[in-house]
């Protein structure tokens, strides 16, 4: 499964990609492999995610590992503003720094 999160601007902002996803009329959950990816400045990998139409936010409650040109996190839960790719991670266990 593929998508784009658009912003406000109406600019693609977030890419998605998983193995598999619902569509729901309030959300869209996919599993396996889920990648989002804001440009060159983010990616996240986690097994399930959610995106909650209302809110605007994608979620994940499970174990994430996140790329920043600054380094990487690993930790628990995850969520983003899609219109906006503010993000962050509910609890943090590990972070390498970029050289």
């Amino acid at each position: 499964m593929r998508a784009t999160f658009y912003d406000r601007k109406g600019q693609a902002s977030i890419k998605l990609t998983a193995e598999r996803g619902v569509v729901y009329e309030d959300r869209v959950e996919v599993k396996g492999n889920v990648v989002l990816t804001y440009g060159d400045s983010l990616k996240v990998e986690t097994q399930r995610a959610r995106w909650d139409r209302k809110g605007g936010r994608i979620t994940s409650e499970g174990p994430v590992r996140i790329e920043t040109p600054e380094g990487e996190e690993v930790g628990e839960g995850f969520v983003c503003e899609a219109h906006s790719g503010r993000w962050w991670m509910r609890s943090v266990r590990g972070q390498v720094l970029a050289p």
